[in-house]
C-alpha cells in the first residue's frame, strides 16, 4: 500500500504483515508486504489518493504502465509501452522480445509529463505576472495624471507663492505631498489585501 493509505488505516505504523480483505472479495485475504511512496497520477497539484497494489498475477489488468530510468541520465515513461528519445527503441525491443504481440504505445518522457502537468499553473502564473505589470504601469500613469491635474489646477496659486517669495523647494514639496496622498492610500490598501492575495497565489503552487 502507499503511504497515504498506511497513515489512514494504520496510524501506529503497524501496517506490515497485516492481512486485509478487499471489498467485493471475501474469499481471500491479502498481506501487506511493503509501504511505497505516494504517486500523484492526476498531476502534481493533486494529492495522492489511498492506494493498494496487487501483483499482476493475482489481479490481471488489460493495460500496464512501465517507467524506466536509462543509464546516462535518460529516462522514459510509457503507458503500456516503453521509453522516450534514444531509449525508446531499446525498451521497445525488450518488450517485444518478451511478447512480440504486445502493443507498445503512448511514448512520453518524464520531462514532458511534468511539463504537461504544470502547463495550466504556468499559464495562470504568467497571466498574473502580466496583469501585475499592467496594473503597475496603469498605477504609474494614474499617479502622474493626478499630480499633473493638481499642478494645473493650482498654477495660479503656485505662481503667487513664488511671486511672494516662496521657496521653490517648499512649493514642490507641497505639490508632491498632496499628489502622493492617493498613492499612499493605495499602498496601504494593498498591504491590507496582501495576505488574502498570498493565499490565492499559494493555491496555484505545487507542494
Amino acid at each position: 500500500m502507499n503511504e497515504t493509505l498506511s497513515r489512514r488505516w494504520f496510524a501506529d505504523g503497524g501496517a506490515l504483515g497485516r492481512r486485509l480483505h478487499i471489498a467485493g472479495d471475501t474469499t481471500r485475504a491479502v498481506e501487506v508486504v511493503g509501504i511505497v511512496a505516494d504517486v500523484r497520477h492526476n498531476g502534481l497539484a493533486q494529492q495522492a489518493p489511498p492506494e493498494m497494489y496487487l501483483p499482476e498475477a493475482q489481479q490481471p489488468v488489460w493495460e500496464m504502465t512501465v517507467a524506466a530510468r536509462m543509464q546516462g541520465g535518460g529516462e522514459g515513461e510509457g503507458r503500456g509501452r516503453a521509453g522516450g528519445g534514444g531509449g525508446a527503441s531499446i525498451l521497445r525491443t525488450a518488450a517485444l522480445e518478451i511478447d512480440p504481440n504486445q502493443p507498445v504505445y503512448d511514448q512520453q518522457t518524464m520531462g514532458n509529463l511534468l511539463a504537461f502537468s504544470m502547463l495550466q499553473y504556468r499559464f495562470s502564473l504568467r497571466l498574473l505576472v502580466a496583469l501585475g505589470l499592467m496594473a503597475l504601469v496603469l498605477a504609474g500613469v494614474g499617479i502622474y495624471g493626478v499630480i499633473a491635474q493638481l499642478v494645473a489646477e493650482r498654477t495660479r496659486e503656485i505662481g503667487i507663492r513664488i511671486a511672494l517669495g516662496g521657496d521653490q523647494r517648499s512649493v514642490q514639496g507641497l505639490v508632491v505631498r498632496q499628489g502622493m496622498m492617493p498613492a499612499a492610500l493605495g499602498i496601504g490598501t494593498g498591504l491590507l489585501l496582501a495576505p488574502a492575495l498570498t493565499l490565492l497565489v499559494r493555491r496555484m503552487l505545487v507542494v
